[in-house]
């Protein structure tokens, strides 16, 4: 828990010390201290089981907006169900982004609607290791370019068959590092 001191160095030569420290000591009683959810140390996580759930879940918080994506011989990469003459997606841009899956007129989503249940990061359960990492989103997105390296991009072009799918896992987790919900994606290789 955070204690907030107040400390305030008075000056006799200006009234306005009466007004602002009643002020003040309104002010502190609205700071939040802090929550029990909150960890004392880091969470680290070599596998899925050492992923803590966070109070009241997992829960289904998030879709996903595309949870399939599909690279050609060529190198290019699609979503799933691309048609001719779609545009490709730049591994430095081709992200995942989460999408509520919560009515807004739910209570739900107020209560997944703050700092302690909306997703922050996300453990990524590699499909060809046992590795976890933890990720941070960048406004409710995961870039794919912090899952997939350079090497295997290039060799999911140059020596994968076509047909064959990579499919990753993502614990998303709270600002604390504590889960709230298991999703997944694909990325498949295509002639």
């Amino acid at each position: 828990m955070r204690i907030f001191n107040l400390y305030i160095e008075r000056n006799t030569n200006i009234g306005m010390n009466k007004l602002i420290v009643p002020f003040l000591f309104i002010a502190c009683l609205f700071v939040t201290t802090g929550s029990d959810n909150e960890p004392k140390e880091e969470i680290l996580a070599n596998r899925e089981e050492d992923i803590p759930y966070t109070e009241g879940c997992p829960y289904h918080v998030y879709d996903l907006y595309k949870d399939a994506f599909v690279i050609d011989n060529k190198g290019n990469m699609h979503y799933a169900n691309y048609k001719d003459g779609d545009i490709s997606l730049d591994l430095d841009f081709a992200a995942i982004r989460l999408d509520h899956a919560i009515p807004k007129e739910s209570p739900d989503f107020l209560a997944f609607n703050r700092i302690g249940k909306m997703a922050y990061y996300a453990y990524v359960l590699y499909p060809l290791t046992d590795k976890v990492e933890k990720v941070r989103l960048t406004r409710g997105t995961l870039y794919l370019k912090d899952v997939i390296s350079e090497d295997l991009y290039d060799e999911i072009v140059t020596k994968y068959e076509s047909g064959k799918t990579l499919e990753y896992s993502l614990v998303l987790a709270n600002i604390y590092g504590y889960g709230l919900q298991k999703i997944s994606f694909t990325i498949s290789k295509i002639f």
